[in-house]
């Protein structure tokens, strides 16, 4: 807005230099005009040099004269100086216009550029929280697998105890893994609290199983969503 104001301010000084430029021409011609009168008022007073009287009046004539050429030449050079002062001004308000549009479209690039990098860095955060979390599930997945692989032992220490002759290699898949069935079978062979027990590992198995597949699904989804890493 003070631009705007300062532009338009420029714009009437230089009207208003125009006008002065007008008003010393029009100076000019008068002094152009003073002086003749000044040569005419010397060429009369040669010519009537003799005439005393005569010659007074023109003295006083010419004293008028220079007076009035003395008053149009300070108002010719205080136009001049003015003229000169609003044309410096209109270069300065020139200049700051040129700079304020080369300008602007630098502030809106920088302003976007701006906005980038923060949504850059908010997904970079997120990032990094996912990737906390999914190394979070790995451990609790690692945990589970020690779980399982202990209680896979215990089992086939109790089982190996009971007579129950069955390799721990093949309770590692859970299609291969003892069911409750098969215990509830095979209980002729324990005694009930050797049977029981060996149905609660059995069921624990089951359980730490299903809950680590589970995690493992939920891992490879979570892992699928991330928009990219930390690399």
């Amino acid at each position: 807005m003070n631009l705007k104001c300062k532009v338009r301010e420029a714009l009437e000084a230089s009207n208003e230099s125009k006008r002065k430029d007008e008003i010393i021409q029009q100076k000019e011609i008068e002094l152009s005009c003073a002086l003749g009168q000044v040569q005419n008022a010397q060429e009369e007073i040669l010519i009537h040099s003799k005439n005393a009287i005569n010659l007074k009046a023109l003295e006083v004539d010419n004293e008028n004269i220079l007076k009035q050429l003395s008053h149009a030449i300070t108002n010719v050079n205080n136009v001049t100086s003015e003229r000169d002062f609003l044309s410096k001004e209109l270069s300065e308000v020139q200049f700051l216009f040129d700079e304020y549009k080369s300008t602007s479209g630098k502030e809106e690039e920088i302003e976007l550029i701006q906005k980038l990098k923060e949504e850059a860095l908010s997904a970079k955060k997120i990032s990094h929280k996912l990737e906390q979390q999914l190394d979070l599930w790995r451990n609790e997945s690692d945990d589970l697998k020690d779980e399982k692989i202990r209680l896979l032992r215990e089992v086939a220490q109790l089982k190996r105890e009971s007579g129950i002759e069955e390799t721990t290699s093949n309770l590692l898949d859970p299609k291969n893994s003892p069911s409750i069935n098969e215990v509830d079978a095979g209980e002729s062979k324990l005694t009930t609290s050797e049977a029981a027990l060996i149905k609660c590992h059995i069921e624990l198995y089951h359980d730490d199983v299903r809950r680590a597949n589970r995690k493992f699904e939920m891992n490879d989804k979570e892992k699928t969503m991330l928009p990219f890493s930390d690399s």
